[in-house]
């Protein structure tokens, strides 16, 4: 719609000038805003193809801002500016527009009716905006849950989970008939994730029209007194018509049950003192519940608990004996899911019970199973809410999908080995899809496959993950012997664990040599799938960390040069530099290739962004051979110096290789310098004959100028030479490494007095306050040695300059004295 708009916008301009050719100039030279209304009127009389154009841009403009307005949140303000704009339009009669060609009517009524209709869109956006916040209120959940990660509150209103036939069956063989007889107990039985929770629900929704339904949960209680009180007060509530002689009885059957199992004195002490003696017994009060409770026209209790196997010890064997002995009522019925194998060794261990699965099949009348999750019923689950999670196309899906196949179809793999259940399918496709995003906004270089491979090892197996990660050749191995490309990784083992087989097809130990670099087994490519890469870093660790080690210096600046041609990865480039730790520069070519690397950046770089990438830059070079190290570094200088392109970045850059620190100060791992002092001062010295070379030889005032480029172009020489100790603290003195070269350059100019007026008057005193001259002459003092380093070499240079006389050894000593 805007590539339309646009177009048909430049359209109509187009045609507009067309349409008053002949009035143009007299257009520019009146610009005001009549005149551009008089003229767009003229426009429109004269020029049938131009007024189509101009109603046909009104109408689009009003229709893109239509949209927008109609799928925003709704703007009150702009709802009170519309109307505003409508009552205005009305009463103004004034207007200047022709009427249109194709109906009859003016560009005032046609504009009227266009913000009439974003008025009435604004409210229903408004309108809209409020009944969904109502909405969701009212149903206690959000248009959110439905678009972000699945979680098992809401997963059984995201998909059908197929459970309803199975409860079906279920709820047959529970007649009603039979619960007016006695209590029943059923089991859920199903490792963490097989859908137990789901399974409660569709009975609740079954059971919820015949039924008093309850949900218990006993793992929010903290003790056995808790469980015992919650329970009954939760049963009390759901009594028919609020009987209020069966909620007394339902009360003082707690208060006894409580009284004989957490405070057993007290029950003797009812027993043996007549005035305490309670007209009422657990039996009595039993009786007269079930009596209320199971009735011809009552409903019978359903009563859910869920997650027992949260349960401690104390807890769980309170909840069983709640279930068989202390509320088993008639028309009562017990619906328990719980993990039978966690169960089991909890009742083992807690309460000494050896035979405890035959203690469970005392307590649960009917004991349900859940069945085993098909492979290509998880896979569907999995796939659907990655298409939801990730919003992908259906294209991409399909690419995704089979991409698990071919891993899992090889080696006998089963997607269930890794992912074994709902809940798992669910919380697995949660974690790949914020995996996913993540892979594809900072590297488009990798196979799904791989991919895929990776997260099944990091969902099922984090330890393994985990150690591919930081240590990968404790399991992989490299097979150079049998593979064309040396940097393949394989897996070897014997073992036939699903880690083991999903590993081997990962790291296959085999002589393929069709391999692409892409591929996790290629060692280039490993860091795609372990390290998060910023999406501003398009250029990643691993690349950089290839280019370090390249051979062929020529290659470090092609690759240099094509990465600079983008801001993007001018930027990933710039952090790298800043962050590259070099192998602990131990590698003559490793560090000649980092400084290959930011020669060539150097255009892109300024001053502060040298500092920052050189700032505490320890050239650590143990059992390097520094000579031939010395003799690359100088050899790049020189290379990038005869090109004469950015030669005070080069400045600027040989000034922040070398750390003068004093002799009594030992960092931590004391810096060797990169290139000696004497080096930087033959390199800056080369930079400033070039300099001169392409320039032309500047007259001696520019030198002290401060305002010229030559001043600032020696200034991009000065560093650190050496600190002293001034008031406790070390001070760092400035030297300038071209100095000696510039002295050179200018020996035996001999330039008259005019040139050493102009040359001498920056460093003259030009205050008469006695109190700003202090001041002023150590700003002299310091313009001076920032570029000759002291005063005995800042005569020197005026001697070799300048033809002496009497006036200018009078200024050298007037300057002396400063």
């Amino acid at each position: 719609m805007s590539k339309l708009y646009y177009s048909l916008f430049a359209t109509l301009l187009l045609s507009g000038i067309y349409a008053l050719r002949s009035d143009i100039e007299t257009y520019v030279s009146e610009i005001w805003v009549g005149k551009s209304f008089g003229y767009v009127y003229k426009a429109c009389t004269t020029n049938g193809w131009f007024n189509f154009l101009f109603a046909l841009t009104l109408i689009c403009l009003f229709a893109t801002i239509g949209k927008n307005v109609y799928h925003s949140k709704g703007n009150t303000l702009r709802c009170i500016s519309c109307s505003f704009s409508i009552v205005y339009l009305l009463t103004n009669n004034h207007w200047i527009f022709p009427k249109l060609f194709f109906i009859d009517t003016d560009y005032g009524s046609l504009l009227i009716i266009l913000l009439i209709a974003i008025l009435i869109l604004d409210i229903t956006a408004l309108a809209r905006e409020y009944l969904s916040l109502g909405n969701s209120n009212a149903n206690g959940t959000y248009a959110d849950d439905k678009k972000g990660y699945c979680m098992d509150g809401v997963y059984c209103e995201l998909r059908e989970t197929g459970w309803d036939n199975y409860v079906s069956n279920l709820l047959s063989l529970m007649p009603k008939s039979r619960l007016k007889k006695e209590s029943l107990a059923i089991g859920i039985s199903g490792n963490w994730g097989s859908g137990k929770t789901s399974f409660l629900k569709s009975m609740q929704k079954q059971m919820d029209a015949d039924y008093r339904v309850v949900s218990f949960n006993p793992w929010t209680c903290t003790d056995k007194e808790q469980i015992i009180s919650q329970f009954f007060a939760l049963m009390s509530n759901q009594t028919e018509d609020n009987n209020g002689s069966l909620q007394d009885a339902i009360q003082k059957y707690r208060d006894i049950v409580l009284d004989a199992d957490i405070h057993p004195s007290l029950t003797f002490l009812a027993k043996i003192l007549p005035l305490n003696k309670r007209e009422d017994t657990l039996e009595s009060l039993k009786d007269k519940i079930e009596e209320t409770i199971a009735t011809d026209d009552s409903k019978p209790f359903a009563i859910f608990i869920d997650d027992l196997d949260r349960l401690e010890g104390n807890e769980l064997f309170e909840v069983l004996r709640l279930i068989r002995i202390t509320a088993n009522f008639r028309n009562v019925v017990f619906i328990v899911a719980y993990d039978r194998d966690y169960i089991c060794n909890v009742l083992n261990e807690s309460k000494n019970i050896k035979r405890a699965e035959e203690y469970i099949q005392k307590i649960f009348h009917l004991e349900v199973s859940l069945p085993k999750f098909e492979d290509e019923t998880l896979l569907d689950v999995f796939m659907e809410e990655i298409v939801r999670i990730a919003a992908l196309n259906e294209s991409n899906a399909s690419i995704l999908k089979r991409s698990i196949r071919q891993l899992l179809d090889a080696d006998g793999l089963s997607f269930t080995e890794y992912v074994p259940n709902f809940r798992q399918a669910r919380r697995f496709a949660n974690v790949f899809a914020v995996n996913l995003k993540s892979i594809i906004s900072h590297t488009k270089d990798f196979v799904t496959k791989d991919f895929v491979g990776i997260e099944l090892l990091h969902f099922a197996f984090p330890d393994i993950h985990r150690t591919l990660m930081y240590k990968p050749m404790t399991l992989l191995k490299q097979r150079p012997v049998t593979l064309s490309k040396a940097r393949l990784l394989v897996y070897e083992s014997d073992n036939n664990s699903p880690c083991d087989r999903l590993l081997k097809r990962l790291f296959p130990n085999d002589s393929e040599t069709e391999k692409s670099s892409r591929e996790i087994r290629s060692q280039i490519s490993f860091a795609n799938y372990f390290c998060y890469r910023l999406p501003k870093n398009v250029i990643g660790a691993t690349e950089f960390d290839m280019l370090m080690i390249e051979n062929d210096v020529d290659e470090v600046r092609k690759n240099i040069q094509d990465w600079s041609q983008k801001e993007d990865s001018r930027n990933s480039l710039y952090e790298h530099f800043r962050s590259y730790y070099m192998h602990g520069y131990q590698e003559v070519k490793v560090i000649r290739n980092y400084m290959c690397a930011l020669l060539e950046f150097l255009p892109w770089l300024t001053k502060k962004g040298i500092t920052e990438i050189m700032s505490e830059r320890y050239w650590i070079r143990t059992g390097v051979d520094i000579n031939d190290l010395q003799k690359q570094i100088i050899s790049l200088f020189e290379y990038y110096i005869r090109k004469g392109a950015c030669l005070k970045n080069i400045n600027y850059l040989l000034s922040a290789i070398y750390y003068a620190y004093p002799e009594d100060y030992e960092p931590d791992e004391r810096a060797l310098d990169l290139l000696e002092e004497g080096q930087l001062i033959m390199l800056a010295g080369k930079s400033l004959a070039k300099y001169i070379e392409m320039n032309g030889k500047p007259s001696p005032n520019e030198i002290s100028d401060k305002n010229s480029s030559f001043n600032r172009f020696l200034k991009s020489g000065c560093y650190v030479r050496c600190y002293y100790l001034e008031g406790g603290e070390y001070v760092g003195t400035d030297t300038n490494l071209m100095r000696h070269e510039l002295i050179k350059q200018y020996e035996g100019t001999k330039a008259d007095m005019d040139m050493f007026q102009e040359f001498i008057y920056p460093y003259l005193i030009k205050t008469d306050n006695p109190a700003e001259e202090e001041y002023e002459a150590q700003s002299i003092k310091n313009d001076i040695y920032s570029i000759f380093d002291s005063y005995t070499l800042f005569e020197k240079f005026v001697r070799g300059t300048f033809c002496m006389n009497e006036d200018i050894e009078k200024r050298l000593e007037y300057i002396r004295n400063l």
